[in-house]
């Protein structure tokens, strides 16, 4: 399981508003965000390298890692995942950051499909919901290393 962020690059002919719609399920139709250019790709490229992620490219995609956050960027999307584990935290606000950071120098924006919304400086309540998720699974796990009341031997 993992927390997961994605960026797009909209089309004109369509607002954000009905970007969300469909998003989140509430339109009856597919999302196709628009190819990435050249500048998008080293606008994130810079931003990514700048904090010191270890780049791996592919004919497809690349691919950034920082220890518990990996981020894929494709064609038309930025992907974003960070395992639900509680050193995972740090870099949760980090992934937020720059969301916020290539938001401000491009025309992508953030999509957090565990709220539903997309992601805003002012307005964003990852952490709670990463931190009741991670407590959830630690309960999963501790109750999974219990003995079963059932078990006779």
């Amino acid at each position: 399981m993992s927390y997961d962020m994605f960026g797009y690059k909209l089309k004109d002919d369509i607002s954000l508003d009905e970007t969300l719609r469909v998003l989140t399920g509430e339109a009856d139709e597919d999302f196709e965000g628009e190819n990435f250019s050249s500048q998008d790709k080293e606008t994130i490229d810079e931003v990514l390298i700048q904090l010191e992620f270890t780049k791996h490219q592919d004919e497809e995609y690349a691919e950034y890692d920082l220890e518990t956050l990996q981020i894929i960027i494709s064609e038309s999307e930025i992907s974003m995942t960070l395992p639900y584990w509680e050193e995972s935290k740090d870099n949760l606000n980090l992934a937020i950051k720059i969301a916020n950071e290539i938001q401000r120098k491009t025309k992508i924006v953030f999509f957090d499909p565990q709220l539903g919304k997309f992601i805003a400086e002012e307005n964003h309540n990852a952490l709670n919901v990463f931190n009741s998720a991670t407590k959830a699974m630690e309960n999963v796990l501790n109750k999974a290393k219990e003995k079963p009341w059932w078990k006779f031997w």
